[in-house]
């Protein structure tokens, strides 16, 4: 119970200081999620899908699906009806490979790339304009590393850059964070790792930006690539990628899965969906290959609407409310097809209770 003098204080606080009535909803823990639809990635993060008001970065070394993993989520946020924003400093993007993960050109905002002080900008700008009659929105960088500050712009190519990221971002996070946050919009943003020059004893790596995003985000995945996938005729035609969970302010932290990228298809986590069913108790397993599934039992390969069967248990199960959204949009992916449904809220959708084996 609170003393009358307190309530005094905090009524008085709130009429002088507007702003406080602003952020009584930030508090909460859950304020909605963006699927990436996309199960192993979303797995990682121990909820079900990317959370709204928060910032998350991607990194890694050069193709290991980053940019994949932006365009699946802004392809996602088209199909719930949402708004996106995107920073292409790397000049990667177009409408053909976008529309892949279900992007609608159209409906997608480019940003100006120029400098990194200009880039931070326009995320304020959209922050303070943008109202939450709109949901959700998603600003997206990509990269960091591939755009330029505005001192490195003005000066000539031997000029010395250090340190200028890092501050820079510092001073931009300082002002976005929280606009992110009362708008309930994702920020997420790619970054590349390079090696360190002359240093012994440790990892050897480090990001561009130091750690001014290790600070600001509340939500860090690093990719890695694991392994080249070949057709018959000894072609690469995807990667396997390691998905690792280094830092997760809202879940549990260091989660890690895996999952296929084919580069003319996009992902496919149909490995991934077999051993989560798996490892819940949802598919048994045992000797001699056999797979026994809602009471039935098969052995070898197992047929495509049994497949088709436990991927929806699996999504339904992880999911739970956003499951018949995501299922639609993995069809459409599937399909390669571009289409908008309404939604009328994303907000609230929440993972269901997942058994987990010890030590997983």
């Amino acid at each position: 119970m609170r003393d009358s003098n307190l309530e005094t204080v905090i009524k008085k606080m709130k009429r002088k200081f507007k702003s406080v009535d602003a952020l009584e909803g930030v508090r909460q823990e859950s304020r909605g999620y963006l699927p990436s639809c996309v199960l192993p990635i979303d797995y990682v993060l121990g909820m079900p899908g990317f959370p709204l008001g928060r910032v998350v970065e991607i990194y890694g070394f050069e193709s290991v699906g980053k940019s994949a993993i932006i365009a699946a989520l802004i392809g996602a946020c088209h199909q719930f009806g949402g708004f996106a924003a995107l920073c292409d400093s790397e000049f990667s993007y177009t409408d053909n490979w976008a529309q892949m993960f279900g992007v609608i050109p159209k409906d997608l905002l480019m940003l100006n790339t120029d400098n990194l002080q200009l880039v931070g900008e326009q995320f304020v700008y959209l922050c303070n304009e943008l109202n939450d009659s709109v949901s959700p929105v998603v600003l997206a960088l990509d990269s960091v590393a591939a755009t330029p500050v505005l001192e490195e712009v003005d000066s000539d190519l031997s000029g010395k850059s250090l340190g200028l990221h890092a501050r820079t971002l510092s001073r931009i996070f300082r002002q976005l964070t929280s606009l992110i946050a009362k708008l309930n919009a994702l920020f997420v943003a790619t970054n590349q790792m390079k090696e360190k020059i002359g240093v012994y004893g440790s990892s050897g790596y480090t990001k561009i930006g130091g750690h001014s995003f290790d600070f600001h985000c509340a939500v860090q995945i690093q990719l890695k690539k694991t392994q080249l996938i070949k057709n018959d005729e000894d072609e690469v035609v995807g990667l396997r990628l390691d998905v690792f969970c280094v830092k997760n302010k809202l879940s549990r932290p260091y989660l890690r899965s895996s999952v296929d990228f084919y580069f003319d298809s996009g992902f496919d986590d149909s490995r991934a969906v077999l051993g989560l069913a798996s490892q819940w108790g949802l598919v048994k397993k045992s000797g001699g290959g056999w797979y026994e599934f809602q009471g039935r039992k098969y052995q070898g390969n197992l047929p495509a609407d049994v497949l088709e069967g436990i991927e929806k248990t699996v999504i339904s199960t992880f999911y739970g409310e956003l499951a018949p959204k995501v299922l639609q949009v993995r069809q459409l992916r599937k399909q390669g097809v571009s289409c908008v449904n309404d939604v009328s809220t994303i907000e609230g959708g929440k993972a269901s209770e997942v058994p987990r084996e010890e030590g997983t």
